[in-house]
């Protein structure tokens, strides 16, 4: 994210563990197994549980050995032994049996202020004002614009923004690139919108971390005064700077 902080990645892994629990809750295991929704809910925070474990320092990571850091990674094989075919009933035994105690030990190593309370429904229960921004590009990777418009097409992404270290004198051959993408009305929901995260990481060469439609609040406000245009879609609302913006290939 835009600075490496283990607190941001706790709260993360909690927010996905909380969406899993939410998607058993009030349901019986034979309820939950042959509801395909609540399946693709819990499917859903599980591949996303799985991205943020080993992102965490390792120092902190030693430091908390509670938490089964490598586990944790390694969940999504459990979960989904065969690509996007999940095992209902694998979820329901982690979700009622491991999840409850993991939950309770991640909030304990957060701060106890409101920033970092858990919130359900948090994308719906704040507006949040996107600038409509021109690009403005100084990444450390190659841009291959045509390549990126035609991805960008097919899911009815609006705009792309870097963020992090992409922007940054850190990045390394290592790092992941950190981006914001505003999807448009006809862009793909839930478990089907993974399939563009792994088409971006694909592109350009490592790992593309992806928020869809708004940044974390935790970071929010950094994350937005930092972060550099680097896609507009043909039509996509431009800031009114006195002059056209072009987009290279």
């Amino acid at each position: 994210m835009t600075r490496h902080d283990d607190t941001l990645y706790v709260a993360l892994m909690r927010d996905e563990v909380r969406g899993v629990l939410e998607a058993v809750e009030g349901r019986s295991r034979e309820e939950f197994i042959t509801d395909e929704l609540r399946i693709g809910s819990a499917a859903f925070h599980f591949m996303r549980l799985a991205e943020r474990p080993l992102k965490a320092s390792a120092a902190f990571r030693a430091a908390h050995p509670e938490i089964p850091w490598g586990d944790l990674a390694g969940i999504r094989d459990r979960v989904e032994p065969e690509l996007f075919h999940e095992d209902a009933a694998v979820m329901w035994e982690i979700a009622t049996g491991e999840l409850p105690a993991l939950v309770d030990a991640l909030e304990a190593l957060l701060p106890p202020d409101e920033l970092w309370r858990y919130r359900k429904d948090d994308d719906s229960d704040e507006e949040l004002a996107w600038p409509a921004s021109e690009p403005d590009v100084s990444p450390r990777v190659p841009l291959p614009m045509a390549a990126l418009d035609e991805i960008c097409r097919r899911y009815d992404v609006r705009r792309i923004r870097f963020c992090g270290s992409v922007l940054r004198d850190d990045f390394g051959p290592d790092s992941d690139i950190d981006m914001m993408v505003e999807l448009g009305p006809n862009a793909p929901r839930g478990w089907d919108v993974l399939r563009l995260d792994e088409e971006l990481s694909e592109l350009f060469g490592r790992e593309a971390d992806v928020m869809h439609g708004r940044p974390i609040r935790y970071i929010r406000e950094q994350m937005l005064a930092d972060a550099k245009t680097v896609y507009v879609a043909e039509g996509a609302p431009m800031a009114d700077n006195g002059g056209a913006a072009t987009r290279g290939d």
